[in-house]
């Protein structure tokens, strides 16, 4: 994780003059800014694999990731993400997850999705599809989502999301502590 957290910030550090010299949106109508997180985010992948490959005590590592990055241009935030690490936004008082989890249980529904809820129980419900040094070839989702004064934004792994209902993460968010408190506090949940 640390090192998917670094290799995506330096990607970013790195193309941050030629992101400027481009304009918002390509010839597809796809944020330059979009494109460039999911760049990033492959980055982390190929470095991922790279020292998987390389090192006996991290061979088999892997991660799931999700990253954002606010255009201050568009006003969009940009949301790239592969695995079960997700961004939720909170708009006065409605909680929405942006991102959908890349699980088992999602591909199948996809697919089947006349599948009878028993059959889906008998499902492996932890079962993530995509992640950082799973394979080389890796599809990122990305998506761009216009920010409104007042939103507020939570990126965390599983290890939040799976213990702390979604009740509990609004709550949490809507109380107004600052970012510090606020992540100490969803911490604290997660921990009980």
């Amino acid at each position: 994780s640390a090192l998917a957290v670094r290799s995506i910030a330096n990607y970013v550090g790195a193309t941050v003059r030629a992101t400027w010299e481009k304009p918002e949106l390509d010839a597809f109508g796809i944020p330059y800014g979009a494109r460039r997180l999911a760049a990033a985010v492959l980055k982390a992948n190929r470095d991922v694999i790279e020292i998987s490959r390389s090192s006996n005590q991290h061979r088999g590592m892997g991660t799931t990731v999700v990253a954002a990055q606010l255009s201050s241009r568009s006003g969009l935030l940009h949301v790239a993400h592969v695995g079960d690490s997700r961004c939720y936004r909170l708009r006065g008082d409605h909680l929405e997850l942006l991102t959908q989890d890349h699980s088992l249980v999602n591909e199948v529904l996809e697919q089947r999705p006349e599948l009878a809820d028993e059959v889906l129980a008998r499902l492996p419900r932890n079962v993530v599809t995509r992640a950082l040094g799973m394979e080389e070839k890796l599809r990122v989702s990305i998506r761009s989502h216009a920010v409104a004064r007042g939103d507020r934004y939570l990126l965390c792994s599983d290890g939040l999301s799976n213990p702390v209902d979604a009740e509990s993460l609004a709550e949490t968010l809507s109380a107004g502590d600052p970012p510090e408190r606020t992540v100490a506090r969803l911490v604290e949940l997660a921990n009980e």
